[in-house]
């Protein structure tokens, strides 16, 4: 998924400006974005432990609300509060 932006970029800067703009430079760069991209949606995944206990309690706490108010009242608890 994170390739996807990436890929689009360079679909548009041929498309804007044509295939004579993409050097070598920029082809590296794309790359290695992608590579710094890829590696840290690994990190952030690997690092999920299931949803924070802080927010476990809050879900608790507000058992009884109708879902649409629910999510308006946590939201407002985390932001507001």
């Amino acid at each position: 998924m994170p390739l996807v932006p990436l890929t689009m970029l360079l679909v548009e800067r041929i498309a804007i400006v044509g295939p004579e703009s993409v050097s070598p430079i920029s082809i590296i760069t794309y790359v290695l974005v992608a590579i710094w991209g890829l590696r840290l949606a690994y990190h952030i995944a690997s690092r999920y432990g299931g949803p924070d206990a802080r927010y476990v309690e809050l879900m608790k706490f507000d058992a009884g609300c109708p879902e649409p108010l629910k999510a308006i009242s946590i939201w407002i608890k985390i932001f507001v509060f």
